[in-house]
């Protein structure tokens, strides 16, 4: 009775870690059950350690795993890659198709980013595809030195320049010319800035005494069109006037002791001066004018009743 007990719990505690064990390795994607899907072929110049069996992933989602992998024979040495993917993944012609590590020095697996375009055909059943070759490690530790070596050569040269005195006077007087100039272009600068917003002051100075006196120049321009039109009016009639006592057959006489033509004469002579009146009317309200912007302070004013 004893030892069946003890079997038992054997028995039970082995069933649990295997139970423990599957659920860790579903979990970590480590084992896949074949599910329904298709194989695509990838060819690779390298591969950087990537073996069989390691997953793929769409835009880091595992969908599929690689399923084998060889190696072809022509003017360089190609690897294809065959992997396996999920019937559910829908992947179009454009895709990149990378080699990632997971962390620095990770494991190895297939990154596949899907293209932008909606307008390229889908990618089937062994279809080939042109992968993008991982950088060697090997190739970012010598990057790497490199680096180091030009940083280490830079910093002695200018450790050199810098035990010079001669050099350390140069650089110094270098520097302090390039304040000199940088201190004059802030003053430059400024008074730039000065002047535009003084430009603008005045401007607006001007804009305002428009506004202000805007009926007035509106009346003055107005008067002024009157008395031009009275004015040819006025000179259209004595025009008239001549040309008939040009073409009268008696002397000046004849002409005034026509009623008619004495009346519209004396007509035109009172428009003519009417039509003075408002010029001389409209030339005061002018002056008026003129006056009250001149007698503004500020830019403008200054500008008008400057001599020069």
């Amino acid at each position: 009775m004893k030892n069946k007990g003890l079997e038992l719990k054997v028995g039970i505690f082995l069933l649990l870690g295997f139970v423990a064990l599957g659920a860790f390795i579903f979990s970590k994607g480590l084992l896949v059950l074949r599910k329904e899907g298709y194989e695509i072929k990838v060819a690779f110049s390298f591969v950087s350690g990537l073996e069989p069996g390691a997953p793929v992933r769409v835009s880091g989602v595992r969908v599929g795993e690689v399923k084998g992998m060889e190696i072809i024979y022509q003017e360089k040495p190609k690897v294809i890659v065959t992997l396996w993917l999920n019937e559910k993944v829908k992947l179009r012609r454009g895709s990149q198709i990378l080699i990632r590590s997971i962390g620095l020095i990770g494991d190895r697996y297939v990154e596949i980013m899907p293209t932008s375009f909606t307008d390229t055909p889908l990618i089937g059943d062994k279809d080939f595809i042109q992968g993008i070759d991982p950088i060697p490690m090997e190739r970012l530790v010598n990057l790497g030195e490199d680096m180091i070596r030009d940083v280490t050569q830079v910093l002695s040269a200018a450790n050199e320049i810098l035990s010079d005195k001669e050099m350390k006077i140069s650089l110094n007087k270098i520097f302090k010319d390039f304040l000199a100039l940088t201190k004059g272009g802030n003053e430059l600068i400024s008074k730039i800035d000065s002047l535009v917003g003084k430009t603008e002051g005045s401007v607006t100075a001007f804009k305002n005494l428009l506004e202000t006196n805007k009926e007035n120049l509106q009346a003055t321009v107005a008067n002024s069109k009157q008395v031009t039109v009275n004015l040819k009016e006025s000179t259209e009639k004595i025009n008239k006037f001549l040309k008939i006592a040009e073409e009268g057959k008696s002397t000046f006489g004849k002409l005034v002791k026509d009623e008619k033509l004495y009346s519209d004469l004396r007509s035109v002579l009172a428009e003519i001066e009417t039509s003075a009146l408002s010029f001389r009317q409209s030339a005061k309200e002018f002056n008026v004018t003129l006056s009250k912007i001149a007698s503004e302070k500020g830019t403008i004013g200054k500008l008008i009743s400057s001599d020069e």
